[in-house]
């Protein structure tokens, strides 16, 4: 589950929201300010017990969802930080965990 909290200057709380994209879990983990106000999200959303797809979600500046993407790399990914380039573009950086699975092989 996902949090948004807005507060001015002077510790006055414009809104909140509460967000949860999964029955298995979503965790931000970074947000930036885009050039008209509007906020990105990304981290991780869980699509089931053991597999994460990375998510970005664009808000207003009070926390209302304007759209919502998820970005699956065949892994268990999460985004860790974002920001908005100089061209409007969306830069995502983050993590693959790999797991390998070690097969055993018995002889007689």
């Amino acid at each position: 589950m996902g949090y948004f909290f807005s507060i001015i200057g002077n510790g006055f709380q414009l809104s909140s929201r509460i967000f949860d994209f999964s029955l298995f879990g979503t965790e931000p983990r970074a947000i930036a300010t885009t050039s008209n106000s509007e906020f990105l999200i990304t981290g991780g959303v869980g699509t089931s017990p053991s597999s994460t797809d990375i998510f970005l979600l664009r808000t207003t500046a009070f926390g209302d969802t304007l759209w919502y993407k998820t970005f699956d790399l065949s892994y268990q990914e999460s985004g860790t930080d974002v920001l908005q380039t100089s061209d409007n573009g969306i830069l995502i950086s983050g993590f693959l965990l790999i797991r390998q699975l070690k097969q055993q092989y018995l002889s007689d």
